[in-house]
């Protein structure tokens, strides 16, 4: 079973549906890490824009149901928070789970 490592980036001033968002990738990979940051982007007036972000990250088994999921997610945030895009990200590597 392959593993993908997914994190998605959710703009805090779209509070209620960042944590809907959150919840879901949650629930749905049944464990999460959230990290918060400063991102910026340019409008289209030149202007900078900085947004404190949470970055998401779960593990899933690597499989296209896990991908729809994952981009239903990201579309459904995009929707409610009224966000021009979402980003996430998708990084197929080996993933390695410490026990003891």
């Amino acid at each position: 079973m392959s593993q993908m490592r997914v994190e998605m980036y959710l703009p805090i001033m779209a509070f209620g549906a960042a944590e809907e968002a959150k919840e879901e990738l949650l629930s749905g990979a049944g464990g999460s890490t959230s990290v918060r940051g400063l991102g910026s982007w340019v409008d289209d007036e030149g202007e900078t824009i900085a947004e404190h972000v949470d970055i998401v990250t779960v593990f899933v088994e690597d499989n296209a149901d896990n991908r729809l999921w994952i981009e239903a997610v990201a579309r459904k945030f995009k929707a409610d928070g009224k966000q021009e895009c979402v980003l996430y990200v998708i990084n197929q590597n080996e993933t390695f789970f410490i026990e003891d």
